[in-house]
Order: C-alpha cells, then structure tokens, then sequence
C-alpha cells in the first residue's frame, strides 16, 4: 500500500470505513490518523499520517508469538492472525513498534459498554446486528468478529482482497469489491494498493516517482506501507 501524505486531507473517512467494514469496538481502533507539526517555528506544516498496521517484511509481531498465530503469508506478505491459536498474552502487542494492534476485551471509557447491549454468543466477543458475512468471518484470517480474549488488527481486509488473485492493480473503482475499504473511502483518492514487486503496479510507480519512505525505518522492519509527499 502507498499513502500520499500530500493528499491526505485527515478527514478520517479511512477509519470510520476500516471500522464499520470490519465491525470493531468503539476505542479498537485497527486504523488510526494522527497528525504532527513538522518544521520549524514560523514555517511549521500540519501533516496527517494515517497509520495501518504496516506488514512488515520482518514482522517483530511473528517473533514473539508463543504459539505462531500471528503469521506473515508468503504468497503476498500480509501479517494475519489465526484467532484459533492466539493465547491472548500480547506479546506482540508490545513487540509492535507501530502501536497497531489491538486488546478489545477491555473495560470501556464510556458506557454503555457495546459488547454487552450485543452480547456474544458461542465464545463471540459480540454480536452486533452489522457484521460480515458467514462466509467472510474466518477465524484463521481474522476476519469479522473475534473470539473473547484475542487480539486484533488491521488485515488490509483479507476478506475482500483474497477474493481476487493479485493484479497490478486494485482500482478502488473496477475493483471495488476486492479492495480494503479504507482505498474505496479515501474521497481525496490519497491511496494506493497492489503489488510492490511489479513494476507495472501504480504503487510501484508512485513510489519510483515521488520518491517514499516507510515508519521507522531505522529499526529494519521493512513496512509495506509506504508514505509518499
């Protein structure tokens, strides 16, 4: 995935999507935008920086996980988790250095607390009236909705683009039900999303083009989101 920061207008319409497509709990927030002052005093820029979880390459995440239910695939480099296996200990919550991941199972800042107007039913965390499909909701993704006393995070919605082999490509039009939904809500058209290794892809142009940069990069995770201005 490719960011234009340049783009980027931080309405936030990227959460609200990721939220709603992936049916989380107020304060589970799997897509975050935050915002910083760069720059010096009198000339200093306002500068939105939507946070996904990055899928790294080397995936602090996977190296901590007791029983490996977090995993990187290697058909197309996306970090999953199977909720089948996760223990709940979040480790890899503190392994993260990106801050994306998620613990829902927890008490609420404002009540009431969602999870009990919806309860759960058989292990469900809950049971809103919105959620995926059967079909979509699988555990070995995690996709939909999660166990009691698993951890969560940001899929580039797995549930949508496994439905399609890898293009160049997702055009958030043409390809509007096989790409996360956080590409189709952006309104300023500020992302991106295909695959990096082939030259032909826009993500792969963009970020030849503009030139890019990845979080933290000093730390040697290799995110695959990259941020272009």
């Amino acid at each position: 995935m490719a960011i234009d920061l340049a783009k980027c207008v931080g309405c936030q319409a990227c959460s609200v999507a990721c939220s709603m497509e992936n049916t989380r709990v107020p304060g589970e927030n799997w897509h975050k935008v935050i915002f910083m002052n760069e720059g010096e005093t009198g000339t200093k820029k306002f500068t939105w920086y939507p946070r996904p979880c990055q899928h790294c390459t080397e995936a602090p995440c996977t190296k901590v996980c007791p029983v490996r239910a977090t995993r990187k695939r290697k058909e197309d480099g996306v970090v999953l988790i199977n909720w089948y296996k996760c223990l709940g200990c979040r480790y890899c919550v503190m392994a993260c250095p990106y801050g994306v991941r998620c613990y829902p199972e927890v008490k609420p800042l404002l009540e009431p607390d969602i999870k009990e107007v919806y309860h759960g039913r058989r292990a469900k965390l809950w049971d809103p009236p919105y959620q995926l499909s059967r079909e979509e909701q699988d555990g070995k993704r995690g996709t939909g909705i999660p166990p009691k006393g698993v951890v969560t995070k940001c899929t580039f919605c797995a549930h949508r683009t496994d439905r399609k082999e890898m293009t160049p490509d997702r055009d958030p039009v043409k390809d509007r039900d096989f790409t996360p939904a956080c590409v189709i809500a952006c309104p300023a058209s500020a992302r991106y999303f295909g695959d990096i290794d082939n030259p032909e892809s826009e993500v792969s142009k963009r970020v030849e083009r503009k030139g890019a940069y990845r979080l933290r990069e000093e730390l040697g995770t290799k995110p695959q989101v990259f941020y272009v201005k």
